[in-house]
């Protein structure tokens, strides 16, 4: 007989958080941001607790999507431009010319980006940024944050540091077997349930 089990759910930035609090323990105010495939959800964490957490629909997928549009390519390609533009591979003048493309996608993920910060922050913004995202766009959204005209924010106390939570980092606490994917939400996910049900 199977017992009866009852499911619970929670926002994968309750397991990020836990986590992050313990592997960064001298870090005691920061903005999470976990990036999925819909959504971008950010929290923001002050005296190591979270105090305000928001939402808003645009996600990894909002933005292979608007390039797929843009550049009139299948989204694989825009995966592999995006992976190349993070890891630094494009020369120059691509850089360049992809980075014309990108300004307005990006300019309507800050505007609600934007929105959201003015919405939890009110008098307190911290300058450290943990981002969560998949591989093919973590650069995009490292830079997207990073950006001068957003690192100048009248509530930040100077240039957000943005710290990307990636698999290697993780490895001291996890160990993969074989061919697994080396997913880093999986990884987060996994050190969380040993820490707290094990």
């Amino acid at each position: 007989i199977t017992p009866h089990v009852i499911p619970t759910f929670h926002t994968f930035l309750l397991p990020f958080f836990t986590v992050l609090k313990d592997i960064f323990e001298k870090e005691n105010d920061f903005l999470i941001i976990d990036v999925s495939g819909e959504v971008t959800d950010i929290a923001l964490v002050k005296n190591k607790s979270i105090k305000e957490s928001i939402s808003f629909p645009l996600g990894r997928n909002f933005l292979l999507r608007r390039y797929a549009e843009i550049l009139k390519k299948p989204i694989e390609e825009i995966r592999s431009l995006l992976i190349l533009f993070s890891e630094g591979k494009l020369n120059s003048a691509v850089r360049e010319q992809t980075n014309k493309v990108f300004l307005p996608v990006r300019k309507e993920w800050l505007k609600m980006f934007h929105e959201s910060i003015d919405e939890i922050a009110r008098d307190f913004l911290p300058s450290t940024v943990f981002l969560v995202a998949d591989r093919d766009v973590t650069g995009w959204f490292m830079e997207s944050i990073a950006l001068e005209e957003y690192s100048q924010y009248t509530l930040s106390a100077g240039k957000f540091k943005v710290i990307p939570i990636e698999t290697p980092l993780l490895y001291k606490y996890i160990t993969f077997s074989g061919t697994i994917e080396r997913d880093q939400f999986m990884a987060l996910e996994a050190i969380y349930v040993m820490k707290h049900f094990s």
